[in-house]
């Protein structure tokens, strides 16, 4: 396409034929003379009036439809469109059905790999299977299967492991218990069993309650538990599970020195406080009063510290009074081991 250094004509007369051209006659594409901007206007208003024609004759394509176009061939009535345009015009409408394309295959292979991971992770490729019980010796691992109510295949990845925790937890011997699952079949329970501190007595087919430090009763027996000490004037029924009215007895007997526990029998509580007899043969003190069950750590050291004299200087005393752990007071003074 050539172009002339010629000053603009005017746009409202077609452009003149070449030297020697009459009405009628072909016109080569080299013998055309383009002037700057007549190309583009004429193709603005050629498409303008396409749109047009299209309209009217009610095309498909106008509204929303679809209708073949042949490579290189008149659209409409036989008017021709610039190849170029045209070019263009199906070359953006196939970059669109590509994307169009892409994001539907996007969402199809996403939706595809989240139905199949549900459903593998519903199979019993990845169901309960196994429990295994950790860290039992007094309450059995049928008692904690039993609690945890997993159901035989229950999908491993939907457990909720601190609700079957929970549900461990309300057996009367386990302080604490820890749920984990190990794929592909096995969940884990890992038990911390309640340990008792002293005993008391109950109603019943058999007599003796287990209680451990917060006052909770662990378990009923028909025997006493060894060397553990016995609480007697507590509140409250003593039943599997329950936590007995008065458990400052307990939580003060956990707080004392072991060794001074190995030596208590009885722990008398009455009105919030704490009377101990001890046991040995013969003992350095006969009773250990503590008054209220607080600060308990520090009156046992002052307990152990008095009995231990009372020891090395071969002396006994009736009672040991420690409720002022900075001030002992002792009673009844008495030779330990009387001599002749």
């Amino acid at each position: 396409m050539k172009t002339t250094g010629r000053p603009p004509r005017d746009r409202d007369q077609p452009p003149a034929p070449p030297d020697g051209a009459v009405e009628g006659d072909v016109i080569e594409g080299d013998d055309i003379e383009v002037f700057e901007g007549d190309v583009v206007e004429e193709r603005v208003v050629e498409e303008r009036v396409i749109e047009e024609r299209v309209i009217e004759a009610g095309d498909p394509a106008a509204r929303g439809g679809h209708r073949p176009v042949t490579p290189g061939a008149p659209p409409f009535g036989g008017t021709s469109v610039d190849p170029r345009m045209r070019d263009r015009w199906v070359t953006a409408r196939r970059a669109e059905g590509r994307r169009r394309l892409r994001l539907v295959a996007g969402v199809v292979v996403l939706l595809s790999v989240f139905g199949i991971a549900y459903l593998i992770a519903q199979s019993p490729l990845l169901g309960a299977d196994t429990i295994t019980v950790k860290g039992v010796t007094a309450t059995t691992p049928d008692q904690v299967r039993a609690a945890a109510r997993i159901e035989d295949g229950a999908p491993l990845l939907f457990l909720d492991t601190t609700r079957v925790a929970r549900r461990v937890e309300t057996l009367p011997g386990v302080a604490r218990a820890r749920v984990e699952t190990d794929l592909p079949n096995t969940v884990v329970i890992t038990v911390t069993e309640r340990v008792a501190v002293a005993w008391t007595r109950t109603a019943g087919a058999l007599p003796i309650a287990e209680v451990d430090a917060t006052g909770r009763v662990i378990r009923l027996v028909a025997q006493p538990p060894t060397p553990l000490p016995e609480v007697v004037g507590t509140g409250g029924v003593a039943t599997p599970g329950r936590t007995l009215a008065d458990a400052a007895a307990y939580r003060g007997l956990a707080e004392l020195p072991a060794s001074l526990r190995l030596l208590a029998g009885t722990l008398t509580f009455r009105d919030g406080g704490g009377q101990l007899t001890i046991s040995g043969a013969p003992p350095a003190a006969d009773t250990i009063a503590f008054g209220p069950m607080t600060d308990m750590d520090q009156k046992g050291l002052a307990a152990m510290a008095v009995l231990n004299d009372l020891v090395a200087q071969n002396q006994r005393v009736g009672v040991l009074d420690v409720s002022v752990p900075s001030a002992p007071v002792t009673k009844g003074h008495a030779p330990l081991h009387p001599s002749g």
